[in-house]
């Protein structure tokens, strides 16, 4: 155990504690840069894999999570939603959400590394256990260049329920997922940036066969929302089941 863990970590600590954070990942056809990514995970120091569960949530691929995340060593588990529902995240965060078997999570995504450091400050946030939802850094490994990205955030599930969760509302078009969320939460729950957390990004992990010009239905569909506060509860409206 080096000593930037062994200052975060002890052993006698770890055992009696086990995990804390649930990282929840949403995966639609990405089986290359999944297998990247748990042979990361798998990869980090025990003391940090030992307080982390992660979750795959399948968003009805072609090609299965299940065939790329396995084998493994880590805590990992993968629910498959049943039908390919076009640009549902929402659902997908929500079912994630739903079965995490943690308080904290953090919500990401697949062209986004978490480096075992940055896992290591995040659980020592989730120590603190303040009332807060988290942002982070993220650096493009080609470019340097940096950006906040609000599909990353760690929260408790409570938290995220008070907020109102994701609305499948705008399931079917693509855009304002994050934006829709955060623009409640801002209202009842205070947000901080953390700059000194970085994640990297990985452009091969970006999600296929989705066209990230057509913003003006959800855009339409936001406005709306925010003036009559017809805000949707409901959740899950598609067939899931657990594969791992």
């Amino acid at each position: 155990m080096n000593r930037f863990f062994s200052r975060l970590f002890g052993k006698k600590e770890l055992a009696a504690t086990g995990p804390s954070l649930t990282f929840i990942v949403t995966y639609y056809n990405q089986g290359a840069m999944l297998r990247r990514l748990v042979e990361g995970w798998e990869a980090w120091p025990d003391e940090v894999k030992a307080r982390v569960k992660f979750l795959i949530v399948d968003d009805g691929s072609e090609v299965k999570a299940i065939d790329y995340a396995q084998p493994t060593t880590i805590d990992l588990a993968i629910y498959r939603v049943l039908e390919d529902k076009y640009c549902n995240i929402g659902g997908a965060r929500n079912l994630g959400t739903k079965v995490a078997e943690t308080e904290w999570i953090l919500h990401t995504d697949m062209d986004h590394v978490t480096p075992p450091k940055a896992a290591a400050a995040m659980l020592e946030l989730v120590e603190k256990d303040d009332r807060k939802i988290y942002k982070f850094i993220r650096q493009d490994r080609r470019t340097g260049a940096t950006k906040i990205h609000p599909g990353t955030m760690l929260l408790t599930r409570s938290m995220y329920w008070e907020v109102g969760g994701c609305d499948e509302d705008f399931v079917g078009n693509y855009g304002q997922t994050d934006i829709h969320f955060f623009y409640r939460a801002d209202q009842i729950v205070e947000t901080e940036f953390r700059e000194d957390i970085m994640l990297e990004f990985e452009e091969e992990g970006e999600a296929p066969v989705i066209d990230r010009t057509k913003l003006e239905p959800n855009a339409k569909l936001l406005e709306e929302k925010k003036e009559k506060g017809n805000w949707s509860d409901d959740y899950l409206r598609f067939e899931w089941q657990r594969v791992l």
